[in-house]
């Protein structure tokens, strides 16, 4: 999950071409919100929060590092939907993308993220 998220903020920090496979955005988002929650965790006990908005420096600081890995990272999910990136400003539709699967082949906004023997090699790992 880890080398997941770092392939997602790293390699890709602000593309937003292109398409994600839906085990690619949820490992991201799960890890986002597990970092999120360590983060105002480690700020309540160290006391670094700001007094009127009670938001924690180190959430702060992680959240802005993060917004554009998100914002990418969904609106190629939208992409290997086959949906416009518009879509993303609907609340909750995000909920609807983890239970989607993806285009199969090719669609106007790219390649399949998912080839035929990347499946059956993961497939083989389930079954053993």
């Amino acid at each position: 999950m880890i080398e997941i998220y770092k392939k997602v903020v790293l390699h890709n920090y602000a593309s937003f071409n292109g398409r994600i496979r839906r085990k690619e955005y949820l490992a991201f988002i799960l890890t986002h919100i597990l970092l999120v929650v360590i983060l105002n965790k480690i700020d309540n006990i160290a006391k670094l929060t700001f007094e009127e908005a009670e938001i924690g420096a180190l959430g702060l600081i992680y959240n802005l590092f993060a917004l554009i890995p998100l914002i990418g990272a969904t609106v190629r999910r939208m992409h290997d939907v086959g949906k416009s990136s518009l879509y993303a400003l609907i609340p909750f539709y995000n909920v609807i993308l983890i239970c989607t699967g993806g285009d199969e082949g090719t669609n106007r906004y790219g390649e399949d993220p998912i080839d035929e023997m990347e499946y059956l090699r993961e497939l083989g790992k389930d079954l053993n």
